[in-house]
């Protein structure tokens, strides 16, 4: 799963890149100076994973991660090729969610007038594609007309008008309209969670506050407001050192943790655990996925040669205290491989290597 960063060039977007990953990628001062995107992985610092550990004396703790993709700028004419735009919104369209980044630290930021451009493109790109594939079911109807072409074709149509008119698909069509035309990669369908980039004083002063709103709540439901340029330099000073830059902002915690959530929730992903030879580890896997789906993730050989799994949530796991004393009280339950993961599920997973 791939969590993509896009924003305007010079919006932030590497800084939050670095900020997130600790990966120091370049920044680029002039847009177009970065053309391939720069690719690292979000650690969750998860605090259940941190308290299992002490439950079960783990000698290594490691957390989950989220691919995270940092795209080049976007500019005002993409979709119709400017600004090598074609290229980039074809990395736009391979990312599961998008985290929109907006300049709201510049002396002329707008932030809506910047999200209105950005969406505008990834809309008139929607639109381009969406006609390519009615101008072919417009070809194969003059052959044979077929029922569930022609609803397709219907469906096509209705998404065309709704974007051309600037509005939202998620708000105007039906879930099972949506599930005909999810298959084309849609830019507009995917999940989004909107970054407000404030210069770092404006932490202090509070101008953060309100800046949220406009058409950017019409068509995103999740939205931070952070200052990337903190957040990077956080990433470089040890405990002491980031607990005496967050007092010298007025910062109860940083956001980046808060963000990297959001991301999990965008994309629609849960946690679970495992625990062998010492080592505790989380893992990311899609929202009812299956326990044999699970066992693939750690490996091949776990999902074709699954038994079974005995699973404890992490609720129960703290409630008792005590992993051995969680068998000993009947509370460690026996599933097959199409047991639905529950987030904090901590499984240990029974098989036998097929020769």
């Amino acid at each position: 799963m791939k969590l993509g960063l896009v924003g305007l060039p010079n919006a932030g977007k590497t800084t939050l890149f670095n900020a997130l990953t600790q990966a120091g990628a370049k920044v680029a001062p002039y847009p177009f100076t970065t053309i391939d995107p720069n690719v690292g992985y979000a650690i969750l610092k998860d605090e259940r994973l941190d308290k299992i550990g002490q439950i079960v004396e783990s000698e290594k703790i490691l957390y989950p991660s989220i691919r995270v993709v940092d795209i080049a700028g976007l500019v005002e004419g993409a979709h119709k090729g400017e600004g090598l735009g074609n290229q980039f919104l074809s990395h736009i369209r391979g990312m599961d969610a998008l985290i929109l980044v907006l300049d709201a630290f510049s002396d002329n930021a707008n932030p809506e007038r910047d999200f209105s451009i950005l969406w505008l493109e990834l809309a008139l790109s929607d639109m381009e594609l969406l006609q390519r594939r009615r101008d072919k079911l417009a070809k194969e109807m003059k052959g044979k007309r077929e029922r569930e072409t022609e609803v397709k074709y219907e469906i096509i149509e209705k998404a065309i008008d709704y974007l051309g008119n600037g509005d939202s698909l998620k708000d105007k069509m039906s879930e099972e309209e949506i599930n005909i035309i999810d298959g084309y990669e849609l830019l507009t369908l995917k999940a989004y969670i909107v970054v407000f980039n404030i210069k770092p004083e404006d932490i202090v002063y509070g101008a953060d506050s309100g800046i949220i709103g406009g058409s950017i709540n019409e068509k995103v439901k999740s939205s931070i407001v952070m200052s990337c340029l903190i957040e990077e330099e956080m990433t470089g000073l040890n405990n002491d050192e980031g607990e005496e830059l967050k007092k010298l902002y007025s910062m109860k915690e940083t956001e980046i943790d808060k963000l990297i959530n959001l991301g999990l929730k965008a994309l629609n992903l849960i946690v679970f655990y495992t625990t062998e030879g010492g080592i505790i580890q989380g893992w990311t896997i899609k929202e009812g996925s299956k326990a044999r789906e699970a066992a693939s993730i750690i490996h091949t050989d776990m999902a074709k040669g699954f038994i079974k799994a005995e699973v404890v949530n992490y609720n129960e796991l703290v409630r008792i205290g005590d992993l051995k004393k969680v068998k000993e009280v009947g509370k460690m339950r026996i599933e097959g491989a199409d047991y639905t993961l529950e987030d904090g599920d901590l499984l240990k997973f029974i098989f036998k290597v097929k020769s």
